[in-house]
């Protein structure tokens, strides 16, 4: 028996044991459901810990385990197994945290992530990629990048990295990575500069990547990047807000007024002193006579979808349907973790897997009904949570056209938990379905007017998405 296997016994003994002090499972506050897990004394102790935890929280409270295991290709069981050899064999309490963070980076899931100090380290990479076949694309490139290496727009190639063809690059990290175990490679592909430096790059001093990128010319250039650590990044490349998110929700007018534009910055009331819904109403009024409404929700962090949100789109329908529905997962951690929240189901003797779907409906909004104008939404993709059920909610309902860049969609309730090393877990313990009865997470959303990524976009103070809304609507 090995080391972790002996501590995962001793761990399922505590367990078993805190059942019988305490009564009953419902029955455990988060400290006693904690002091089953060995966290040690040691700071590589503590990680091995929160690796078990983490391992239990997923396997048993993770509401889209399964959709992720059917998505992407892959046995968590599998795995775990990959993982738990990897962190026995770990030198130290960060490269735990890195196995960790691999792992849950699998799942594809913004609203499941371990908190850590640690976790910077690796994220700040200098554009995103994207792929078809065995051929690696630029897909987006992050502003800060943009300055320093300019001219560089999707559907670019990566040819090599260090003077190895991508595609052994990609076998080299398939090879190391838990990535060995899933069919689809796409978050392989997403994740490949963060995987190839820790498994490559990271015991040397300074270490430089050598990057051949070729234009769609056929032209080739030459990048000299440093991204492992990340010294000095501003900011992180997916959930850059910055200010708008302060300021919940604005308006505004574009060609003489015929075009009435809301930027809605977020869904939580928290970002916001005023009554959202009240200020919301009024916005929305002060826009009434335009012939045409804009609603932007580009970067977009999310909040509460199914009072906000909806409150905002029946504005936009004429007749009552279903706006969504919930189906939270049944699981001690659920029950241990969930009840501060608000959506908590109670019943902690319920059996079976899932609770029964709880559907939610909207009514059409008796004023300032603007279900007879022509409407555009704004996306691109920083956007999650709530501005995800916005917009799959807006593309079921049919109600205007989609000018940005195609959404895979993430949507959730996640459950959050504070750990040792000052490391806070968060996941999804609630599925979440559309008006049409799809899961939210991970489905694709495409645009009716696709605005192709450039990074002229994101240097000069053109508004190339909005442009195209408002040069559709000239054309129309």
């Amino acid at each position: 028996m090995n080391f972790l296997t002996a501590k995962k016994m001793i761990l399922l003994m505590s367990i078993i044991l805190l059942f019988i002090t305490t009564g009953c499972e419902k029955e455990l506050t988060p400290e006693s459901f904690l002091s089953g897990y060995d966290f040690g004394e040691t700071k590589r102790d503590k990680a091995e810990g929160i690796f078990e935890f983490t391992l239990d929280a997923l396997s048993e409270g993770y509401s889209y385990l399964e959709v992720k295991e059917r998505t992407y290709g892959f046995s968590f069981h599998q795995l775990k197994k990959h993982y738990k050899k990897k962190v026995e064999n770990a030198a130290d309490y960060t490269e735990i945290f890195y196995y960790i963070d691999e792992m849950i980076s699998i799942l594809n899931d913004k609203h499941t992530v371990l908190s850590h100090e640690q976790m910077e380290v690796y994220k700040n990479v200098p554009f995103t990629l994207n792929h078809e076949e065995n051929e690696i694309f630029v897909d987006t490139l992050h502003p800060e990048w943009a300055k320093q290496f300019g001219k560089l727009n999707s559907g670019m190639k990566i040819v090599s990295i260090d003077n190895k063809p991508i595609d052994v690059i990609l076998q080299m990290v398939r090879d190391k990575s838990g990535y060995q175990y899933v069919r689809d490679q796409k978050m392989l592909v997403k994740n490949l500069f963060v995987l190839y430096s820790f498994y490559f790059k990271s015991s040397e001093e300074n270490p430089e990547v050598l990057i051949i990128i070729e234009k769609k010319n056929g032209e080739q250039r030459k990048l000299t990047v440093q991204y492992y650590p990340a010294k000095g990044f501003p900011g992180d490349l997916y959930m850059a807000y910055g200010e708008k998110y302060e300021k919940g929700i604005e308006a505004g007018f574009y060609l003489d007024g015929q075009v009435g534009y809301v930027d809605i910055n977020t869904f939580s009331p928290k970002y916001y002193k005023e009554n959202f819904i009240e200020h919301s109403n009024e916005i929305l009024e002060s826009v009434q006579e335009a012939d045409t409404i804009i609603l932007d929700i580009r970067n977009n962090p999310g909040g509460d979808f199914t009072k906000l949100g909806k409150n905002i789109l029946s504005h936009f329908i004429d007749h009552e349907a279903l706006l969504c529905a919930k189906e939270f997962k049944n699981s001690k951690f659920l029950h241990v973790f969930g009840q501060g929240s608000r959506h908590y189901p109670g019943q902690a003797d319920l059996e079976g897997k899932f609770y029964p779907k709880k559907e939610i409906k909207i009514t059409p909004a008796g004023k300032n009904n603007f279900s007879d104008k022509t409407v555009y939404l704004l996306v691109d993709r920083q956007i999650m949570s709530a501005a995800d059920m916005f917009l799959n909610c807006y593309s079921d309902f049919g109600i205007g056209k989609i000018v940005g860049r195609t959404r895979q969609s993430n949507s959730g309730q996640p459950i959050r938990v504070d750990l040792p090393l000052k490391t806070k877990l968060s996941f999804c313990s609630l599925k979440m379905y559309s008006s049409s009865g799809k899961i939210i997470e991970d489905r694709l959303i495409e645009p009716n007017i696709h605005v192709e990524y450039c990074y002229q976009n994101e240097l000069d103070d053109t508004d190339h998405i909005l442009n195209a809304a408002l040069d559709d609507f000239q054309t129309d």
